[in-house]
C-alpha cells in the first residue's frame, strides 16, 4: 500500500481523545504534507474493521481518505497500538455550528446545500459499497481548506449482516434513528439518511432537532416534532416489539405533527425553506423503508432547480 516501510512523521499536537484512542496533527516528512494520525491500541492478531472499512471506500468521495497504516508499541503499558494515517482537514461541522452560533449568525443557505449535497453524495458511494456509517453526526463531517466534506470516523462502520445480527447499540443519541431507539438490529442504511436529515436541520437551526437527555427521552423528542407515530408506522419500525415494550409506548400521549418551518430562522427566503424542509422531511420518514435514498436525495429540487 505504502512507497515506504517507515514512515516519518513529525507529531505537532493532538487533535482530539475518546475511548477508541487519540488523534494527532502531524507532519508526513516522506509526502511532504499535512496529515491526521489515529492511533488506537490494537485489538487481536487482525487488522481492525475500520481499515477494513477504510480499504473498501478507497477513491469514494466525500470520505476521508486513509494514506498509510503501521504499528508502534505504546510506552505506558507496552501494547502495540494501531496507527492510521489520514489526509487533513481543519474542521468539521461542529465547531462550525458551534461558532456560528456564538457569532449570533447563520449558514447562508447555499453553504447548507454544498455541504448536504457533499455528505449525501459520500453516503450515496459508501451506500453502493454496502457500508453504513452507523455514526453520522456534525463531530465526524470534516471540512478541509478547500471547503470540501469529507466524512470520517468509521470506527463505527459496517457492512451489515444479511440475517439482521446488528447491534442497535449504534449512533450518538441525537442522531439516532428511532428503529435503533427501539432495538431493532435487522436495520438498513437508513439509518445514515435519518442521521443526516438531522444534520441538515441542524445547519439550519444551529441546535440538534432532537436534543434527547437520556435514551428515552429521545424517542419522545422525535415524536414533539414529528407527530406519534400510526400503528403502521410503528409496524414497519420495528415489527417484533416486546409486549413490555409496547406496554409502555400504548401509554405515551399523542403527539401532533409541528411544522419544521416554525423551527426554521425567518432570515431563509421561503422557497428555499420549502425545499429544504421537503428534503428532511423525505429522510425523517418514520418508516425506514418511506425514507429517501442517497442518490434519490442528490436528484431533489433543493439541490437540482434550474434557478439556484
Amino acid at each position: 500500500m505504502s512507497s515506504y516501510t517507515v514512515p516519518d512523521l513529525e507529531i505537532c499536537g493532538l487533535l482530539g481523545s475518546g475511548s477508541f484512542g487519540y488523534v494527532f496533527e502531524a507532519i508526513d516528512k516522506n509526502r511532504g504534507q499535512k496529515v491526521a494520525l489515529k492511533r488506537t491500541t490494537k485489538a487481536g492478531d487482525y487488522v481492525s474493521r475500520e481499515y477494513e472499512i477504510l480499504e473498501i471506500l478507497k477513491g469514494c468521495p466525500n470520505c476521508i481518505q486513509v494514506l498509510d497504516i503501521f504499528y508502534t508499541k505504546n510506552e505506558e503499558d507496552d501494547k502495540l497500538a494501531q496507527n492510521l494515517v489520514f489526509e487533513f482537514c481543519s474542521d468539521n461541522l461542529e465547531s462550525m455550528i458551534t461558532e456560528t452560533k456564538a457569532q449570533k449568525d447563520t449558514f447562508n443557505i447555499d453553504k447548507v446545500r454544498h455541504y448536504s449535497f457533499q455528505i449525501l453524495n459520500g453516503l450515496k458511494h459508501m451506500h453502493e459499497r454496502k457500508v453504513v456509517h452507523r455514526d453520522l453526526k456534525p463531530e465526524n463531517v470534516l471540512v478541509t481548506e478547500e471547503d470540501e466534506v469529507k466524512i470520517c470516523d468509521f470506527g463505527s462502520s459496517k457492512v451489515l449482516d444479511p440475517n439482521g445480527k446488528n447491534t442497535p447499540y449504534i449512533v450518538s443519541r441525537y442522531y439516532r434513528a428511532p428503529e435503533l431507539i427501539l432495538g431493532v438490529s435487522n436495520y438498513t442504511e437508513k439509518i445514515d439518511i435519518w442521521a443526516t436529515g438531522c444534520i441538515i436541520a441542524e445547519l439550519l437551526m444551529l441546535k440538534p432537532i432532537f436534543p434527547g437527555k437520556t435514551e428515552g427521552s429521545q424517542f419522545l423528542e422525535q415524536m414533539a416534532i414529528l407527530g406519534t407515530p400510526s400503528q403502521e408506522e410503528f409496524n414497519q419500525m420495528a415489527p417484533n416489539i416486546p409486549p413490555t415494550t409496547q406496554k409502555l409506548l400504548d401509554q405515551i400521549e399523542t403527539f401532533e405533527r409541528k411544522d419544521l418551518n416554525d423551527l426554521i430562522p425567518t432570515s431563509y427566503l421561503r422557497r428555499d425553506k420549502r425545499m429544504v424542509i421537503d428534503l428532511i422531511e423525505k429522510m425523517l420518514a418514520w418508516d425506514p423503508e418511506e425514507r429517501i435514498t442517497a442518490g434519490e436525495a442528490l436528484e431533489h429540487e433543493f439541490f437540482t432547480a434550474e434557478d439556484l
